[in-house]
């Protein structure tokens, strides 16, 4: 439940307002009106219709946040990592976003000095991307193909490895 106390999330909402409802904290026979209002502030609903594009960047957004929550990205590369994702063309890239996703999270994080890299042996590479990576099943080459497809994208610090 939203705290009004504790500092707001660093992410904002993914829709067009940045107003946000929170419907739980409405007295039960309204909880459904400030749903409502909550997807029509999205930008995403607006008269029975939906804009599969902007669910789409939602949703994509989302995987995104929770991979960078599961290799425990700091703030300054969860909002670096997660414009990379906002701005790429996932449809021309045609991998499934987690693999997307978990090579940018590996890109992002050299700045810092945490790295992981397929061709490293697994003491040398960061154990957070070594644990996630099985999880979600990803293959060496994939990883590879897609890191060296999205080089271009980052700064110079990227290649110090």
């Amino acid at each position: 439940m939203f705290d009004e106390n504790e500092e707001e999330p660093t992410i904002t909402p993914d829709g067009d307002n940045a107003t946000k409802f929170h419907p739980d904290e409405a007295h039960e026979s309204a909880q459904s009106h400030y749903r409502v209002l909550a997807r029509y502030n999205s930008g995403i609903y607006t008269r029975g219709r939906t804009d599969q594009e902007k669910i789409r960047r939602i949703d994509n957004l989302a995987v995104f946040d929770a991979i960078a929550g599961q290799l425990e990205l700091t703030d300054w590369q969860k909002r670096y990592g997660r414009s990379v994702v906002d701005n790429l063309n996932l449809r021309e890239i045609g991998h499934p976003v987690e693999a997307v996703v978990f090579a940018v999270c590996a890109l992002t994080v050299r700045r810092d000095r945490r790295y992981y890299n397929p061709d490293r042996s697994d003491e040398n590479n960061d154990s957070e991307f070594l644990r996630l990576k099985a999880e979600l099943d990803l293959s060496d080459k994939k990883i590879r193909s897609l890191i060296h497809r999205l080089i271009p994208l980052f700064p110079e610090w990227v290649n110090n490895e």
